[in-house]
């Protein structure tokens, strides 16, 4: 019994450290996206971006922690470009 709980503990922390690791990378592609339309790259544009921060963002509306850390990624890493 202990070790089914203990697989259980493991694939749920898994799980959530994925999770964590997957709003990183959300942030990124954010940030990114603000930055090329700021350097005035054609295939970017400022409302491109906030199109798909608005997609990005949807995908965690029923995770506060996970949109707080959003947040917090954003705005340590492309503050001066939001």
């Amino acid at each position: 019994m202990k070790k089914v709980m203990i697989i259980a503990l493991a694939g749920s922390l898994s799980i959530l450290s994925s999770c964590a690791g997957s709003v990183q990378v959300d942030a990124e592609t954010i940030c990114e996206c603000w930055k090329e339309a700021e350097s005035k790259d054609p295939s970017k544009t400022f409302d491109d971006c906030r199109e798909l921060e608005k997609e990005i963002r949807e995908k965690y509306k029923d995770d506060d922690d996970a949109l707080q850390e959003m947040e917090d990624a954003l705005n340590e890493g492309c503050a001066a470009s939001r």
